[in-house]
């Protein structure tokens, strides 16, 4: 989003992301090692549902600076489908059948979703955007319907309201107001069943409006023996390995987490 802050307390992508992935990980030990209907399942997966926001904000904005889309949607289909296994194990068990796999997909098969219909939007609004709005307009929503009815049939992580609140990070961009409202109006419709728990993710946007625009903390640098600042000189490496890093914690530590419920468990 790029957001500016005014002067004060600001947070890099770095630490949000390290934040997300934390609080992610509080909600898998959550799922795998409490009760369902507990005060700690509760509060454990109220916190959990944080991550999500922060996760979709960020491949979104990744979307407008990344160099190689095309790169980045056969990323996202890879670790997908490195995740689903892990994923499975992790809410099905180690019995699941062939048939359970289609029980629900992981988050990053609504991410390569959400990533896939930006790319057909972003396409259709450089060749049609200027001579025809109307067509532009109804194109994108049809691409849109498209899309969050392939997470719905699907069943991924998150369904059609992953899809919806993407699409309102890329269309509400810079704009915070709106996008609170919008992402609001998406709970609402969501949680219409009644799954109110959800709505404790709006406190995500208290750290997305925190964003400075900055990949790391201010404090971070490369300096060599000498003194020599070379952040920039290795920054855009640096960027790309912790991409990938932030992606393989994902199936990563659902493993190690299966791992260690299943030792005690069963004894494995």
């Amino acid at each position: 989003m790029g957001l500016k802050t005014k002067k004060g307390f600001d947070i890099s992508a770095f630490t949000l992301k390290v934040i997300a992935c934390l609080i992610m990980l509080i909600d898998h030990i959550t799922i795998l090692f409490t009760d369902y209907g507990t005060t700690i399942y509760t509060a454990g997966r109220a916190i959990g549902r944080i991550a999500m926001p922060i996760f979709m904000f960020f491949l979104v904005e990744g979307f407008f600076y990344t160099k190689n889309r095309w790169r980045s949607l056969i990323v996202l289909a890879i670790f997908a489908l490195i995740s689903e296994t892990p994923f499975d194990w992790a809410f099905w068990g180690l019995n699941y059948s062939t048939e359970s796999v289609f029980y629900g997909q992981n988050m990053l098969v609504t991410m390569f979703i959400v990533y896939a219909t930006l790319m057909g939007i972003d396409y259709i609004r450089k060749k049609f955007f200027f001579g025809n709005y109307a067509y532009y307009s109804f194109a994108s929503a049809f691409l849109i319907v498209i899309g969050s009815g392939a997470a719905f049939l699907l069943k991924t992580d998150y369904s059609y309201f992953g899809v919806m609140v993407g699409m309102g990070f890329y269309f509400f961009r810079f704009k915070k107001m709106r996008i609170l409202m919008y992402y609001v109006v998406c709970l609402l419709i969501y949680s219409i069943n009644g799954n109110m728990i959800e709505f404790v993710s709006v406190l995500a946007f208290l750290l997305i409006f925190l964003y400075n625009g900055r990949q790391y903390p201010k404090s971070f640098s490369y300096l060599t023996k000498n003194g020599e600042d070379i952040t920039e000189k290795y920054k855009h490496k640096s960027y790309y390995v912790l991409k990938y890093a932030f992606y393989l914690f994902y199936p990563l530590h659902l493993t190690i987490l299966c791992l260690i419920r299943f030792n005690f468990a069963y004894g494995i």
